[in-house]
């Protein structure tokens, strides 16, 4: 298993590992723990706007964000991204056991 792996473009990439260790081992992208507090939030205040504007931003990151990402890290790190991709889930934190 890939822990860490050093972008081609280091000087003009901005963000040059591909971390696969951690919390980023269970998930990928922990951005989306964001639309769970808005949720929770809305759940708590009992809020449908807040709720909608929660699963509203999930839907356009999906949809716009996402795509443009996983080109961008499919680019810089190619294939030991595919395989981190197929290992770790991106809505659903993995639990199981990876071999290394």
């Amino acid at each position: 298993m890939i822990d860490i792996c050093t972008g081609k473009n280091e000087l003009l990439s901005g963000w040059n590992m591909l971390i696969a260790k951690g919390l980023f081992g269970r998930r990928q992208s922990v951005a989306m723990a964001g639309i769970g507090q808005g949720v929770a939030i809305a759940w708590i205040f009992q809020s449908i706007p807040v709720l909608i504007y929660a699963l509203l931003g999930a839907f356009v990151w999906y949809l716009v964000v996402r795509p443009i990402e996983e080109r961008d890290m499919i680019r810089r790190f190619g294939n030991v991204y595919l395989q981190y991709r197929q290992r770790v889930s991106c809505w659903i934190p993995t639990f199981r056991k990876t071999i290394p």
